[in-house]
């Protein structure tokens, strides 16, 4: 298991670490992440079953030279790993596939946040995707075809909802995360 396994690669770091995702105990990308934490220069790759949602942005993250999918082509990994040892970032064409979705998607949406954008009206939503846009009240209130009252009574309702201090603090938390 990866966590036995700590200690002595903590002490005798190899040049290339080639980590299962799914080891006992603990996981391949946070032993990936904890030896790279000390010997950063260590090269490391990554290899599943498995291409889930929060894979490829994961070990990124943990400092992975290389992800790979077990199914993919077994007999060319010697020449993948010798390429990860010369600098190479080598991924799975379907990694990098969700990868790429994942960058365009743009953030993940934390459970917290979506709980509290969920209490939102369509129209509270428009209110704060304009001024996250950086329109003055009179504007915003021209564009929705409503009044200025009416655009500051929004704001009122999506800082309560919202539970933040002020309004610019629900603009910088949670605009970017609207639709």
């Amino acid at each position: 298991d990866a966590e036995s396994a700590l200690s002595l690669l903590l002490a005798h770091p190899p040049a290339l670490l080639l980590a299962d995702w799914k080891l006992p105990v603990m996981d391949g990308i946070a032993l990936i992440a904890r030896v790279k934490t000390t010997h950063p220069a260590m090269r490391a790759v990554l290899i599943t079953n498995h291409d889930l949602e929060e894979l490829p942005q994961a070990a990124l993250r943990a400092g992975v030279s290389g992800c790979l999918l077990k199914p993919d082509s077994p007999a060319a990994l010697p020449a993948r790993l010798r390429a990860v040892m010369d600098g190479t970032c080598v991924f799975s064409a379907r990694i990098m596939q969700r990868l790429s979705e994942q960058l365009h998607a743009g953030p993940p949406v934390p459970p917290e946040v979506r709980r509290l954008l969920a209490q939102l009206t369509p129209r509270e939503r428009e209110v704060l995707r304009a001024f996250a846009r950086g329109l003055p009240g009179k504007l915003v209130a021209d564009l929705l075809q409503i009044s200025e009252t009416t655009v500051k009574t929004h704001k009122e309702h999506l800082v309560l909802k919202l539970g933040v201090q002020s309004f610019m603090e629900a603009v910088a938390r949670f605009a970017r995360y609207l639709d």
